[in-house]
């Protein structure tokens, strides 16, 4: 029997890539994995009363404060996902939240040894998200190509 290609519904489009960086693997992976591990420490973080005594050092009220936690999870997880699958909009929306998010917390909020040390990270992250090589990565497709389905 001779292999025919499969009829155009049964094919797919495959997209040529750049190929994804392996800093840009490893800060996609980091960002899903930490923010997995943090649901546990927001959790206890809400009950422990130290951490509502700084919290309420704030102008922002300490309900507020843990919203902002969960949807900072949230954004994290997403976009890390989003940079392991080479979406633009991924490592622009961790850079856009994860600036915001520090510049709130070190205006309102006492500077703690963790602050300086997340944002460290953040600027870390952030410039091997735009290094040429990763920017290469996030432009796009080079080219289609029709391939068959498996």
């Amino acid at each position: 029997m001779i292999d025919q290609p499969a009829p155009p519904s049964r094919q797919r489009v495959a997209l040529d890539r750049n190929p994804r960086p392996t800093s840009v693997t490893i800060v996609g992976w980091l960002l899903m994995v930490s923010s997995v591990c943090s649901c546990s420490a927001v959790m206890n973080a809400m009950t422990d009363p130290r951490v509502a005594d700084v919290l309420s050092q704030s102008v922002l009220p300490v309900s507020f404060q843990y919203g902002l936690s969960w949807a900072g999870l949230l954004v994290t997880l997403v976009s890390g996902k989003g940079v392991l699958d080479g979406d633009n909009w991924a490592r622009l929306l961790f850079v856009g939240w994860s600036g915001v998010s520090h510049l709130i917390s070190i205006v309102t909020l006492p500077i703690t040894p963790f602050t300086i040390v997340g944002l460290v990270l953040y600027l870390i992250f952030a410039f091997i998200l735009f290094r040429p090589a990763a920017s290469a990565y996030f432009s796009g497709k080079q080219g289609l190509s029709t391939a068959n389905s498996p």
